[in-house]
């Protein structure tokens, strides 16, 4: 009889990039925050305040999120930008994102130790998206702001992804990471893809997955909360896991 034999998620590289990666936040944050942190879900249970896309419900929303990753809110304040000019790329040593349309930003130049977060106005008509653009410069708060990590570290990007999922926040994260929509009208119709994030989809599943078996979740119900694409890497990566 042939038994079914999990395979790898991961090439060999990315798997033992995630891997170090959870040792290293271990270190960072602790493992405590990890196994004891609500995982958080895009409910009116997490998210109970009205949101009219302005920039104090932003704001409003930035500091619940700073309470789930035990941040402090008054270390940082939030700010709206539609674009970044030259000037302010000289003047700002470290920013969140690729380009002046990047999601978010966060300036490693505090004024009176507090930390500055841009968001892209084009976030604030999605509260998913603008929710994982808050939770991951948050994670640049802790992680850059707290002196946890260096700023010229060349996975820097991706491994603040990475802290959002091991600080509960991986399902609004790896949601707004890859996102499929199709539309129609009464006269065309099509589909349109939206990435956000550093992190390809299977490295999304095999962290959210690993995160997991770390809290000793075996069936945990917030998998039904992740997007269908992340949560079918995640079963892939949570089958190989279970393989002792």
């Amino acid at each position: 009889m042939r038994f079914f034999v999990p395979k790898q998620p991961l090439p060999d590289d990315q798997l033992s990039w995630v891997e170090a990666g959870f040792a290293q936040l271990d270190i960072c944050l602790g493992r405590k925050c990890m196994v004891t942190c609500d995982v958080v879900l895009p409910n009116d249970h997490f998210f109970p305040d009205p949101y009219d896309a302005g920039i104090e419900a932003v704001r409003v929303m930035a500091r619940r999120i700073a309470g789930y990753m035990q941040v402090d809110p008054g270390c940082f304040e939030v700010s709206l930008y539609t674009s970044i000019d030259h000037t302010l790329r000289k003047d700002v040593p470290i920013w969140s994102g690729r380009n002046c349309d990047a999601a978010g930003l966060y300036f490693h130049q505090p004024e009176d130790g507090v930390y500055t977060i841009g968001i892209n106005e084009d976030q604030l008509a999605d509260p998913i998206r603008l929710s994982a653009t808050l939770a991951h410069e948050l994670a640049h708060v802790l992680l850059l702001g707290g002196g946890l990590v260096k700023p010229d570290k060349e996975d820097m990007e991706p491994l603040t992804d990475l802290a959002t999922v091991y600080l509960g926040l991986g399902v609004l994260t790896s949601s707004a990471a890859f996102q499929f929509r199709q539309w129609t009208n009464n006269r065309t119709q099509g589909w349109s893809v939206n990435r956000q994030g550093y992190l390809p989809e299977a490295m999304w599943g095999y962290a959210l997955a690993k995160f997991a078996h770390l809290r000793n979740e075996r069936h945990p119900s917030w998998v039904a909360a992740l997007a269908r694409n992340i949560r079918n890497e995640y079963r892939s990566a949570d089958r190989w896991l279970e393989r002792g």
